[in-house]
């Protein structure tokens, strides 16, 4: 029998791609963990940004909003913002009767404000947005008391 040496040419061409190989994937793991990461980052900063918004409603509506506005956004049923007006400034400087609508908006980024009366009256805020492709929601239900007279 022949011994077989390590110093064929064979064998030289073999541990070279297999070191290839060993380099690629490890190179394509990398550059997919770095991707996803970049995609979760994206993510993560566009919930944040939806979620001071749906906080800064119910803040706005808690403590800003009279009874009889509660009455009369009660009376019009679901109640929507839309995509323009969906922002810190227009919620901080407007009156959230001046930035609803009753119509449902076609973009998909609004949020519905539905109201429901009992012994105190029930908020459901309702985000719908579009985050890197994909279609979110974010809720917040809460509850008001309103004199009644």
């Amino acid at each position: 029998m022949q011994k077989l040496k390590s110093n064929k040419a064979g064998f030289t061409i073999i541990e070279v791609m297999c070191a290839l190989s060993i380099f690629t994937l490890m190179f394509i793991t990398g550059i997919s963990i770095r991707l996803s990461t970049v995609k979760m980052k994206a993510y993560n900063d566009q919930m944040e940004k939806y979620t001071v918004y749906v906080n800064q409603v119910r803040s706005e509506i808690l403590s800003n909003v009279s009874d009889e506005e509660i009455k009369s956004m009660l009376n019009l049923g679901e109640v929507y913002i839309e995509e323009a007006k969906l922002n810190s400034e227009a919620i901080k400087q407007n009156k959230i009767l001046e930035i609803v609508t009753i119509t449902v908006p076609q973009k998909k980024q609004y949020m519905k404000i539905s109201l429901y009366s009992g012994s105190l009256i029930t908020v459901n805020l309702n985000l719908y947005m579009n985050i890197l492709g994909k279609e979110e929601s974010i809720s917040c239900k809460f509850y008001k008391s309103v004199e009644k007279k």
